[in-house]
């Protein structure tokens, strides 16, 4: 396409191509992440909250909202004018199968006190399948 627009479109005499370099971006969205310490050990969701809202003192801390849900909602279209919220998928938290709990029961030796808890509350039930890798 660059070609085309260099040597086909006679308007122009030259097109400049930057590649950004990683971690260079001017974003909003790149600068506020780059607030976050990387290194900070984080196992619970409370956590990350914690974390982000301490982030940037000033010139105000960031606002962190706690949803309920367990997924971002996106908007449905009716019509060109009118959108509609979508309801819940499931109200609790969904069971893994016995297989995967008890993969995380061994793996819970390497987390904190609170993150076992945690892992511990999880439900599961041995009649849940586990979605295999394609």
């Amino acid at each position: 396409m660059l070609h085309y627009i260099v040597y086909c479109c006679n308007p122009l005499e030259s097109v400049t191509v930057i590649f950004p370099i990683r971690a260079h971006s001017y974003m909003e969205c790149d600068r506020n992440m780059a607030y976050l310490n990387q290194k900070t050990r984080i196992e619970l969701t409370e956590e990350w909250a914690k974390h982000v809202r301490g982030a940037r003192p000033r010139p105000n801390p960031f606002n962190v909202i706690k949803s309920n849900c367990p997924f971002s909602i996106r908007p449905v279209c009716i019509n060109e004018e009118e959108f509609k919220l979508p309801g819940l998928a499931y109200r609790d938290k969904l069971p893994i199968s016995t297989a995967k709990y008890n993969d995380l029961q061994f793996l819970k030796k390497f987390c904190r006190p609170e993150t076992k808890r945690y892992y511990d509350q999880l439900p599961h039930a041995a009649n849940i399948k586990d979605a295999t890798a394609d």
